[in-house]
Formats: structure tokens, sequence, C-alpha cells
């Protein structure tokens, strides 16, 4: 997915990471870039990741480097986020195929509603799955 982030709020964020009033810019900073983090596509965040894992590793007393932590940390949590919707489509789609063999075509959607509110667990253990 391409970054749908419009330029003035990328800015906007990219400036408040620089700002000098704090350690790592504006207390506001967490939130604004888990939201920049949820516009890039998954190479973008691995790639990020792995270069703030690099630039603590090279310069560890840095005082940058508790931003790269957060940063990296950041790009891992949404790329979990992604995984577990990932799987959890996969699931509910196995379990509504299941279902529809032996169903009529009205109460697909209300069944595909239900599904989806199943844990992924449960989903994986009424496919047999582990």
């Amino acid at each position: 997915m391409p970054n749908p982030l419009d330029e003035k709020t990328h800015r906007r964020v990219i400036a408040e990471i620089t700002e000098e009033n704090t350690p790592y810019g504006n207390p506001a900073w967490h939130t604004n870039y888990m939201a920049l983090c949820t516009h890039r596509d998954d190479d973008a965040l691995r790639y990020i990741a792995e270069d703030c894992r690099k630039a603590v590793e090279a310069q560890p007393d840095s005082f940058k480097c508790s931003q790269y932590m957060d940063e990296q940390h950041y790009c891992h949590m949404e790329l979990r986020y992604r995984n577990k919707n990932r799987e959890r489509e996969r699931l509910c789609a196995a379990v509504v195929e299941r279902i529809n063999s032996d169903m009529e075509a009205g109460r697909k959607g209300r069944i595909k509603k239900l599904v989806a509110r199943v844990s992924i667990r449960d989903l994986k253990n009424y496919l047999g799955e582990k």
C-alpha cells in the first residue's frame, strides 16, 4: 500500500521528530509516528525497523537511541497488527467457505459477520489447525 499521507502531514511529523525541546521532539511525536506507520507499506516498515536497529547497535550511547528504539518498536507493532488481521481474514474466509457449502445465499452475509467476532484460536480449532 503506497503512502497516502498528504505531504503537509508528513512534513509536520518529520518536523516534530527534529524539534529540540525534548530529547526526541514534541511529546505528541509518539502518536503521530504511530499514525505515520499505518500509512507505510510492509517493506518500508521492515526497512525502517532494521535501519533503527543498526543505528542503535552502532551508537548505543547516542541521545537519539531511545527514539530509534521507539521507531523500531512502532514499526514492529504495526507489522504484527497487520499479520494478525491477515490471519483473521484467512481463517474467517475458510470458515465461511466451509459453511457456505450447505447454506442458502441470503444467510452468508450474517454468518460472515458472526464469524468475524470469533477469536483466532477458536477459528483454528474449528478448522483443525494448530
